[in-house]
């Protein structure tokens, strides 16, 4: 930038500041991913996309994003929360049933048949009762002579002198 007239040289912003792009810039300004009046780095859970003296955006709510941000797909929602083709930038939590394992922009997934999550914001389903998971992301009946009366639980063995059925 140049804060007055006539042949003299350019004075260099600092690394967070730029100039409009105009040849008669008189000033700096700050550099996308920096705001405020000192063009302080965006703080973590905020971004800015382009060059101005604006503050940093805050990020949707249940979303955090790394410092220096650019723009709102640099927020990510927490696990536990997704987003949707309607509110694609929102975080919301997922339904009871529904979960989300990992921090990100996608949408919560329906647990799997036999399985359930009971609360809202779920970052993972557990098996019904009489259902156990068999490690390869299935829940499965438990066998004859088994049973599960938790959720989350595994199969046990009928105590002596009792029996059941598939899926106990």
């Amino acid at each position: 930038y140049k804060d007055s007239e006539g042949n003299g040289e350019c004075t260099a912003c600092e690394s967070s500041w730029t100039t409009d792009g105009k040849s008669m810039s008189t000033e700096c300004i700050c550099r996308a991913t920096f705001g405020g009046s000192n063009c302080d780095d965006c703080p973590i859970d905020t971004y800015k996309p382009g060059n101005g003296m604006q503050n940093c955006t805050s990020c949707p709510a249940n979303s955090n994003s790394p410092p220096g941000s650019r723009t709102v797909d640099d927020c990510a929602c927490w696990a536990g929360y997704g987003n949707t083709t309607d509110a694609p930038t929102e975080c919301i939590a997922c339904d009871v049933d529904w979960f989300k394992p990992d921090p990100g922009m996608e949408s919560c997934i329906q647990c799997m048949a036999n399985a359930i999550s009971s609360h809202p914001a779920s970052t993972c389903c557990n098996c019904t009762v009489g259902y156990q998971w068999d490690y390869s992301d299935v829940y499965v009946a438990c066998g004859v002579d088994t049973y599960n009366d938790e959720v989350a639980a595994e199969c046990k063995s009928c105590p002596a002198h009792s029996v059941s059925g598939n899926g106990s």
